[in-house]
């Protein structure tokens, strides 16, 4: 299961979530993202993707071996259209 929903804070400056669920096995990836526009063509975006999920599970990643796992990605990203 799919979502996701956007806000203006202003004019500039845009709040973006989305999420995907696996309904089966209730592991799942989260990606906030705050966007800020700097002029009519460029724009700074900083946010994460999240993971999270039981061993054996879709979301689960391999960098762990306990029985679930939680990883976190931060990223920053400079968009420039011309």
């Amino acid at each position: 299961m799919f979502s996701q929903c956007s806000y203006d804070l202003t004019d500039l400056i845009s709040l973006n979530f989305a999420n995907l669920v696996n309904i089966n096995d209730t592991s799942f990836f989260y990606h906030p993202q705050v966007d800020y526009s700097i002029y009519d063509d460029t724009l700074i975006s900083v946010g994460m993707h999240g993971f999270y999920g039981y061993e054996g599970s879709e979301f689960y990643g391999e960098k762990n071996s306990v029985n679930y796992h939680i990883f976190n990605e931060v990223f920053l990203k400079f968009l420039v259209n011309f």
